[in-house]
């Protein structure tokens, strides 16, 4: 949010979603290419974006706002302008009077901010809507459903979840974060629903295998769309400025 262009935060706030997928896509890929019993090849190969995000850390500049907060107005300045171009200057004006009301603010002025505690109610129930329960163990679901690869049905998972949430992107400004959230757990529900009836119903023990792969793929995009990127862009837009800062920390 501080390193951002303005013109791009919002966009920027679902590409942090769309990163994440292209890791979970990543890894289940690895799990098709490598056998199971290669695990060991599997933790060795995620040193590569370890290492790749420290360099990349290396050659970032500090947040242009923590810099002038710090009374380092010259370094701030030349941050600014490498990462924002040339009105890095005027946009570090903006982000200075909002950063000077973040100082120091007090726990209890956190947890007492509607935002911050709006915040943590979607955290939380981001993660406890099973989403990695699904991604985890999608593979034992299948091959339970009588689908005969497992990880390439997962890989499937994985390239969904991305495809939403690149949809997702380009409908966070015109649909409207509340309907997109709304839309998301309802789409979830249902597709929760319908697996679990499938895998249920004797009558439907004929087709547990589809449905189990349509509902997976069903529940992941729904997630995609909403409940996936639209909380971590979200909290900062509708959280007080002087909290700002430790409620990243606190979620």
């Amino acid at each position: 949010m501080q390193i951002a262009p303005t013109r791009l935060r919002g966009t920027l706030g679902s590409v942090n979603q769309l990163c994440i997928c292209f890791g979970i896509l990543g890894a289940l890929l690895v799990n098709v290419a490598i056998p199971a019993t290669a695990w060991r090849s599997m933790f060795a190969l995620a040193a590569v974006p370890a290492a790749m995000l420290g360099v990349g850390m290396l050659l970032c500049p500090e947040s242009p706002v923590w810099l002038s907060l710090s009374g380092q107005r010259s370094a701030a300045e030349n941050a600014a302008v490498r990462l924002w171009g040339r009105d890095g200057l005027a946009q570090l004006g903006t982000d200075k009077s909002d950063g000077e009301s973040q100082a120091n603010p007090s726990w209890g002025e956190v947890l007492s901010s509607r935002g911050a505690q709006i915040g943590v109610v979607m955290f939380l129930l981001q993660q406890f809507s099973g989403i990695n329960a699904i991604v985890y163990f999608s593979s034992s679901v299948f091959a339970k459903a009588g689908i005969a690869s497992g990880a390439l049905a997962s890989a499937a998972v994985g390239v969904v979840n991305v495809l939403g949430t690149i949809l997702a992107a380009s409908l966070m400004d015109k649909a409207g974060r509340k309907q997109l959230l709304s839309l998301s757990f309802g789409g979830m529900g249902i597709a929760m629903l319908a697996m679990a009836l499938g895998l249920a119903l004797p009558s439907l023990s004929g087709l547990a295998g589809p449905i189990a792969l349509i509902g997976t793929l069903g529940y992941i995009l729904a997630f995609a769309m909403g409940v996936g990127p639209v909380p971590g862009l979200l909290v900062p837009e509708i959280t007080a400025a002087k909290v700002r800062g430790k409620r990243s920390i606190f979620i």
